[in-house]
């Protein structure tokens, strides 16, 4: 059954649908050595839903030494993640759990995931939902270690072809430790090049959605951000077993704990499941009821945005290659129109040369781009909120802009249009420059 009012509100979606269930989940290693992960997810009064991940390149042999316990848990958590993707589209005040074992404690994990996770959706859909989870069991699944082989990675590397992909590969090259690039498709044209390059074995999982999911956005079902970082969290632990990896590491970095606003007295943060909580509540999750032989965290997580940026700039062979624009990423271009654009064009700003920056980067310098001011006060703090998108700190933005500022001074070339109009305004903020600089510089020490 579809909707057919042209523009439903949530109430009466909620009405039609107020029932989200997650019946089943199953898996298969095909004769191609692929790990088909099978999900089966009802919106009452509506369509049955089949969603598909794949893990592409397991070995048959490190398959067959993993308890069948270890292997339906993780996949059967990997669906819990998934399910945010179907259940937006009605936001059902009840979410049944028909399969697999989950305790109270369990609950309040996914209950404080769907609440941060989907707040972008929340807002920008204009209501609040607070669904309760029906579940068949009371009892969690015991945490099993996963049967390694030898020699095993060390590092497993979330490859999604930004600069942090970027910085994390460059950091355990220098250091030689062994790796191996993880990426998840859909996947961007410059992760796969990015791993090309570093040589390393590359895995991949591939995401396959119902095409009912987008027939229904068509018909103007609810659609919105969900916790993309959360639902990779889950992946990875099965890929550090079907893989042999030790560790999982992404390149969420501190700024990502900074909300982009305030509504209804919550916080909006769009990059909730790259945040240190949501970090350290799945490590917490893992090793209570997941696994305790295959680790989850960000390796960059002691660095700042502009840290990051700064160690980007000494790695010139990913210039040309790396994109972090969302709009672009498909077509593996810069849109150069967005706030991620301007974002990743100020961070990079005062360590790279201008014509490197405008040529090899970006096809021309966007503080030119007077159509790009509101985006840029956005992002300097000088408007109320910060752009829903994985940029960093407004303190990171402002010592960008003081930076990049002085580096044209003292090269003596005249301030683009955007920098001048605004150099005032941020230059009068009362701020310890030197400090600043100082601490969102400084290095660190990580856990490698």
């Amino acid at each position: 059954m579809l909707y057919n009012i042209p523009m439903p509100s949530y109430q009466e979606l909620q009405k039609l649908h107020p029932k989200f269930v997650y019946q089943t989940y199953s898996y298969e290693l095909t004769q191609t050595n692929e790990l088909v992960c099978r999900f089966t997810y009802q919106l009452q009064n509506g369509p049955q839903f089949q969603h598909l991940v794949t893990y592409q390149q397991v070995s048959p042999e490190l398959f067959a030494l993993q308890k069948p316990e270890l292997i339906n848990n993780l996949v059967f958590n990997l669906g819990l993640a998934e399910m945010f993707s179907y259940w937006k589209l009605a936001a059902s005040p009840t979410i049944e759990i028909k399969t697999g074992n989950l305790s109270s404690a369990q609950i309040k994990f996914w209950e404080i995931l769907l609440q941060n996770g989907m707040g972008e959706y929340f807002y920008r859909n204009d209501f609040i939902c607070q669904p309760q989870f029906i579940y068949t069991t009371t009892s969690s699944s015991t945490v099993l270690s996963a049967n390694k082989n030898s020699p095993t990675y060390n590092f497993g590397v979330g490859i999604g072809g930004g600069k942090d992909s970027a910085v994390m590969v460059s950091l355990l090259q220098q250091k030689d430790i062994s790796f191996a690039n993880l990426i998840m498709r859909p996947s961007s044209p410059a992760a796969i090049e990015m791993a090309h390059l570093n040589g390393r074995p590359t895995y991949f999982i591939t995401r396959q959605f119902d095409p009912q999911l987008f027939t229904l956005n068509q018909k103007n079902y609810l659609n919105g951000h969900v916790p993309f970082s959360a639902i990779f969290a889950f992946a990875s632990l099965l890929a550090g077993v079907l893989y042999n990896i030790d560790n999982i590491v992404v390149g969420n970095e501190s700024s990502a704990n900074q909300p982009s606003l305030k509504w209804r007295e919550r916080d909006i943060n769009h990059q909730y499941s790259k945040s240190t909580k949501f970090e350290q509540d799945f490590q917490e999750y893992s090793t209570k009821y997941l696994i305790d032989n295959v680790n989850y965290y960000s390796l960059i997580r002691p660095f700042t945005e502009l840290k990051i940026a700064q160690i980007f700039c000494s790695n010139p062979q990913y210039f040309s290659i790396f994109k972090s624009c969302n709009r672009g990423q498909q077509k593996n271009v810069w849109c150069h129109q967005c706030p991620k654009c301007l974002f990743v064009f100020l961070m990079l700003s005062p360590f790279i040369d201008e014509q490197i920056l405008t040529t090899q980067i970006f096809d021309h310098n966007l503080f030119e781009d007077e159509n790009l001011l509101t985006i840029f006060k956005q992002l300097l703090g000088l408007l109320p909120t910060k752009p829903l998108e994985c940029v960093g700190s407004i303190e990171e933005s402002q010592l960008a802009f003081y930076l990049t500022v002085n580096k044209y001074e003292a090269e003596g070339k005249n301030l683009p249009a955007l920098l001048q109009q605004l150099k005032d305004e941020i230059f009068a903020l009362p701020v310890d420059w030197q400090k600043r600089q100082q601490e969102l510089l400084a290095d660190a020490k990580l856990k490698i």
